[in-house]
């Protein structure tokens, strides 16, 4: 036989001794199902929650404190809206306001007007003018409440007597007045102008002489004092002679006593009334 039959065996491979990677893989399978196995077995048991084994979101946690803290911020009342009468009342003051703002408006420009009527009339009176228009605008504006002072300013008008024609015709009426008339003598003349330089007075201021009763008219017609000065030419000795102008004096005082009521009246002039 050939010598390779006779010769010794070839030597086997060496045994592996270590765990195969199949038995750890079936060992780790074995175990996650033991796993599941259990933890089922605890949960359905009550011994174990889903939030431990982390199956379940956990709950947000609480805000601080001080957050927590803070009032909540509150909301904004609505207005409430008001009924419908309590709008309609408002409604009627706030009209009710401006009516009278309208009306007082309007009492100040008729009081207005009417005092320029007035004193219209008084500076023509006062410059011996005829009224023109100004008599239709006094009967428009003063003939309801007082007629008769409107009748004497209007008649006075037609023929008007100014303060230096009274005093003018006074100064020519003085001879007749005070006695000096043209047929005056020389010693006549010279007694009375003795006599008067003694004058016995009544009382402090009074005058007594013809020529200071003259004089003090004449004072008075200055100022504008027509009834007085009326009363003093009146007590003079030759006043009959003056009874022209004492009728004019005393017609020149009745028309101021007339324009006088005028202008009181235009003071108290309201606004007209209202049309409804």
């Amino acid at each position: 036989m050939p010598d390779e039959l006779y010769s010794s065996p070839r030597p086997l491979p060496p045994r592996r001794t270590g765990v195969s990677t199949r038995a750890v893989l079936l060992a780790l399978v074995v175990a996650f199902i033991g796993g599941t196995v259990l933890a089922g077995w605890l949960i359905w048991g009550g011994k174990l929650s889903q939030a431990d084994l982390g199956l379940e979101k956990a709950a947000p946690a609480p805000a601080p404190a001080r957050l927590a803290a803070l009032p909540a911020p509150a909301a904004t009342p609505q207005p409430a809206t008001p009924p419908l009468e309590a709008r309609l009342g408002a409604l009627e003051q706030q009209v009710a306001a401006v009516d009278g703002a309208v009306r007082s408006s309007q009492a100040d420009t008729a009081r207005a007007q009417a005092l320029l009527v007035a004193f219209a009339a008084r500076r023509a009176f006062e410059r011996g003018t005829p009224l023109g228009y100004l008599s239709a605008q006094l009967q428009q504006r003063f003939g309801a409440a007082d007629a008769g002072a409107v009748k004497t300013v209007i008649e006075a008008s037609a023929t008007p007597v100014t303060l230096d024609d009274l005093a003018a015709e006074l100064d020519a009426l003085a001879p007749a007045l005070t006695g000096r008339g043209a047929e005056e003598g020389g010693w006549a003349r010279l007694s009375r102008e003795v006599s008067q330089l003694f004058v016995i007075r009544q009382g402090a201021g009074s005058a007594t002489t013809p020529d200071q009763r003259l004089d003090r008219a004449r004072l008075l017609l200055r100022s504008g004092r027509t009834s007085a000065a009326a009363e003093e030419v009146a007590r003079l000795p030759g006043s009959p002679a003056a009874q022209e102008w004492l009728a004019r004096a005393r017609r020149h005082a009745e028309v101021e006593q007339a324009l006088d009521r005028l202008e009181v009246l235009a003071l108290s002039q309201s606004a007209p009334a209202a049309k409804p």
